[in-house]
């Protein structure tokens, strides 16, 4: 996904997304990126902290370039500003071992 679709995307949702359809999909949207990111740390970071998310230069091979990490990354940001939720958000990896 290129930074113009996720735009496109998020002045989509801003039409049709309120705060119930919101808390729907976070979490789903949660686990993607986390499966996204290799399910380590960069990926609970981004699960939690969709807002201060980024990639280092330490970071090693990924399994998805960095362009869509980061455009699922705003998109979960714009979610939790849509539901007023405080970050760090709630994530438990334990429940996405069998992604």
């Amino acid at each position: 996904m290129t930074k113009k679709q996720a735009d496109k995307y998020i002045e989509h949702m801003n039409n049709w997304c309120d705060k119930e359809k919101a808390l729907q999909m976070i979490p789903s949207i949660q686990s993607e990126l986390y499966v996204m990111c290799g399910m380590g740390y960069l990926g609970t970071m981004g699960a939690c902290q969709p807002s201060d998310f980024y990639i280092d230069k330490r970071c090693g091979r990924l399994p998805y370039n960095q362009t869509d990490l980061k455009s699922i990354a705003i998109i979960l940001a714009r979610l939790v500003e849509i539901t007023g939720l405080e970050e760090p958000l709630e994530f438990d990896t334990f429940n996405h071992i069998g992604v």
